[in-house]
């Protein structure tokens, strides 16, 4: 199979693409990865580039990096790689970051006595706990007073409290909560719209890493 150009560019992308929501992820790591699964699958490829099928090899590279970068976040943050969560920054959605930090910070009275070591073992609040310990103080203090603020309109208050308006805090709290889902994995991906059982997830991850 000839490494080209293309080739080197197309995992360089992938890899930077995929580093972007997996920032714990090394960009080299990465790409190493998938070329590993690429010299794994030279036979496979070399149909591919002979078909023109470079949606397929695309798709197919993408989601052996995806699968590496999904194993290396759950080992960094201490959990089993099956269970990975995609997070939403809808409040009202299935593993919602607003919900779930809410619930975590109920339970202290200031937002520095968040610690990493201090959290129990359940995926999500692991997940979101790590997200937040990483932010800015100032992006912490916002957090908390938005999400444990007893006023009709915390967005207000916190506006109040920094002297800015309320549309400057709900755009900061917004871009706080979009940075923390980016470091959590990003967006849900398409494929992952339907609900399945772990096993039923990995028979469909194998099929597109061969684009079947």
């Amino acid at each position: 199979m000839d490494m080209s150009e293309d080739m080197v560019g197309r995992v360089a992308r992938t890899a930077r693409n995929l580093h972007r929501r997996f920032s714990m992820v090394p960009s080299d790591d990465i790409q190493q990865e998938i070329w590993a699964w690429i010299l794994g699958h030279t036979d496979k490829i070399e149909e591919w580039e002979a078909n023109d099928s470079l949606g397929k090899l695309g798709k197919a590279i993408y989601h052996a990096g995806l699968a590496y970068c999904q194993t290396e976040k759950a080992s960094i943050l201490g959990y089993k790689d099956d269970d990975n969560y995609y997070y939403s920054i809808n409040p009202n959605s299935d593993y919602s970051i607003q919900a779930v930090l809410q619930q975590i910070l109920s339970t202290i009275d200031s937002y520095d006595e968040l610690h990493r070591t201090e959290v129990g073992d359940q995926a999500a609040v692991m997940d979101i706990t790590n997200a937040f310990t990483d932010l800015p103080e100032s992006d912490r203090h916002l957090l908390y007073g938005v999400l444990t603020s007893t006023e009709e309109n915390a967005c207000a208050a916190m506006g109040n409290e920094w002297g800015v308006t309320e549309d400057t805090v709900r755009s900061r709290y917004r871009r706080i909560l979009k940075r923390m889902q980016r470091s959590l994995g990003g967006e849900r991906p398409v494929y992952h719209t339907k609900v399945m059982s772990n096993a039923a997830r990995q028979v469909l991850t194998r099929k597109e890493y061969l684009g079947e």
